[in-house]
């Protein structure tokens, strides 16, 4: 590192190895493991971290236990990462730090307005600096968040969001009935789409009674390859005009097959889509116990739990394709 650049931007992260993980099947599969770190070092990018937990495990092969690496931040206080352009994620402040942070903000406003008591800012930044650093007045102001955050979730917001969800129960039953629609289906088009897709095909599974045509038509090409499409369209004016009704018989009971199928395969691609984009299925986290044979997650090398988020994204693009695919060929006549 140049010593020009005296702060240091790398990104903390630490070896660990797992302990006590006797039933992983119980767990959803992006649970932090019970583990036990071994060794902290710093990495300019991902693939550094990579290389250095290569050579950490190979250094330490004959331990007999499983080392993994993960980005290090204060763990269990809800915080988020900020994900850089190198693909290196940055933990944020706690709120502790947030105060003192604003504070420091706030009094280098002032000393830019007050110049000529600028000596006298300087010093108050670094008296704040220096309380910044104590245990004692920290602890106190942990709790005395967490008591305001308390007191106003409960005498401000609760009351207030309870309201609030009230009002928007009420318009959003206003506009279903108005227009058959909800107030957030835009939010997430993609999804809502999907969802309606997946619930209206197993409907029709259910309940449906007619049998969409294209299948009848995958039958016979199935059933007589060598025909031509003038020949199978031939045979299926045939069939609609029940000329041989042993063959109609037989095509449509292999089409109801076949139809029934592909919408399970299509309900299917749905979970699947939602497992490789938000990580759920049917709205809940995934879990080693749901997971199917086809649902493969993809993790950053040398990592327990950590999602290669580009690899799931192109994933999910490839289940996306094919469900549209099928809805292309079929669409048209999923009905009743």
């Amino acid at each position: 590192m140049s010593k020009t650049n005296w702060r240091d931007t790398r990104l903390t992260c630490e070896m660990f190895c797992v302990v006590d993980d006797d039933e992983p099947q119980s767990k959803t599969i992006l649970d932090e493991p019970n583990a036990e770190v071994v060794d902290t070092f710093k990495a300019s990018s991902y693939e550094e971290s990579k290389e250095y937990a290569r050579k950490y495990r190979d250094e330490h092969a004959e331990d007999g236990c499983s080392y993994f690496w993960r980005p290090r931040h204060e763990r269990g206080l809800g915080d988020y990462g900020l994900w850089h352009c190198d693909g290196i994620c940055s933990w944020g402040a706690s709120d502790v730090d947030c105060v003192f942070i604003d504070w420091i903000a706030r009094t280098r406003v002032k000393m830019r307005k007050d110049v000529a008591n600028k000596r006298r800012w300087v010093k108050k930044i670094a008296r704040i600096r220096r309380l910044s650093s104590c245990k004692i007045i920290r602890g106190l102001l942990w709790t005395w968040l967490k008591f305001w955050d308390g007191l106003t979730w409960y005498c401000w917001n609760k009351p207030k969001n309870t309201i609030r969800d009230w009002r928007w129960d009420k318009r959003n039953f206003k506009n279903w009935k108005k227009t058959g629609h909800s107030l957030s289906e835009y939010w997430s088009l993609d999804m809502h789409l999907l969802k309606d897709l997946k619930y209206n095909l197993k409907k029709l599974i259910e309940e449906s009674y007619s049998i969409n045509t294209q299948f009848m038509y995958d039958v016979l090409r199935d059933k007589h390859p060598e025909e031509s499409e003038d020949e199978i369209e031939k045979r299926m004016g045939q069939i609609m005009m029940d000329c041989n009704r042993d063959e109609a018989d037989e095509i449509e009971k292999l089409a109801v097959e076949k139809q029934n199928a592909t919408y399970d395969r299509i309900a299917h691609l749905v979970d699947l889509y939602t497992f490789y984009v938000n990580q759920e299925i049917d709205d809940k986290e995934p879990t080693r116990e749901n997971l199917t044979d086809d649902m493969h997650v993809h993790l950053i090398e040398g990592t327990y739990n950590m999602l290669d988020y580009k690899k799931m994204l192109d994933e999910g693009k490839k289940v996306w394709n094919e469900i549209w695919d099928l809805v292309k060929k079929y669409g048209q006549q999923m009905n009743d």
